[in-house]
């Protein structure tokens, strides 16, 4: 089993907002199953981030630094995470 931890810095007034979805649900999600030898590449699930502060101190910036998952920006708050 692997966890995955969420670091937030916020800089203003209001908090970010993260929303994780996978394929289908067109809900949240708080537990994945993958499997150990899976194809590399996979995608796994569709992460959304909002902050509605002003100006740059509403501009999010994520990485995941993971030999073992990666988070690929599709839009300016949208990622997607594969392994």
């Amino acid at each position: 089993m692997a966890q995955v931890v969420i670091h937030i810095v916020d800089i203003n007034d209001h908090a970010p907002r993260i929303r994780f979805e996978t394929t289908g649900t067109g809900s949240d999600v708080t537990s994945l199953e993958v499997l150990e030898h899976g194809p590399s590449g996979q995608f796994l699930a569709h992460m959304s981030v909002q902050d509605l502060d002003s100006e740059s101190a509403g501009r999010v910036h994520c990485t995941m630094p993971s030999s073992h998952f990666s988070l690929v920006r599709m839009y300016p708050n949208e990622y997607k995470v594969c392994c």
